[in-house]
């Protein structure tokens, strides 16, 4: 059972060397990779869709693991199209003003 096989997200860890950090938590970073269906003589690179901070990818990869569990025990999860509750996606600027907006406009009606 897969969340979101047709994505083609992978995660690889990237070492970020900086001598005045010596905690792990520091110097790994976690590229989340879009890579391309692989077209019969194509030969498109992939593309780094995320970058996180390891205790970030931490935090995201438990979010992932909750809706995995929920897609298990429910057969379906309502997160996909909303980047406030998909842990594959990072919410814009944009995306955290038209949320704010649309509570704003809720209350306001209550």
């Amino acid at each position: 059972l897969e969340v979101r096989p047709e994505d083609r997200i992978h995660f690889e860890i990237e070492f970020v060397w900086d001598i005045y950090r010596g905690r792990m938590e520091d110097i790994l970073m976690v590229r989340g990779m879009w890579y391309p269906r692989a077209e019969e003589g194509s030969s498109q690179a992939a593309d780094v869709v995320h970058y996180w901070a390891y205790s970030k990818f931490c935090e995201r990869l438990e979010m992932m693991r909750d809706v995995y569990g929920s897609l298990r025990e429910e057969g379906c999860w309502l997160g996909r199209d909303d980047p406030m509750l998909d842990p594959w996606t990072e919410a814009s600027l944009v995306d955290v003003q038209q949320r704010l907006l649309s509570l704003v406009v809720a209350e306001r009606r209550r």
